[in-house]
């Protein structure tokens, strides 16, 4: 996965932990799924509440806003 990681990487689609890590083995998030859906789909962010557990301050929350602005 070497290669398809450094790819996402450079296209800023994947950015790794905190730490500057990848976990390949980890099962992947709600939050980390939407801004790879999002980043790769090149769209907008946009603010919307679509789940009570996401707060505005969190990391993920333009990015779940967005993907599932679409559904909801």
């Amino acid at each position: 996965g070497y290669e398809a990681i450094n790819e996402l990487t450079e296209k800023e689609i994947l950015s790794g932990y905190p730490d500057g890590t990848f976990k390949p083995d980890n099962n992947i998030t709600r939050a980390e799924f939407a801004k790879i859906l999002v980043c790769t789909a090149g769209e907008e962010l946009i603010d919307k509440n679509v789940f009570s557990d996401v707060e505005p301050d969190d990391w993920c929350y333009r990015y779940i806003g967005t993907i599932f602005s679409f559904y909801i």
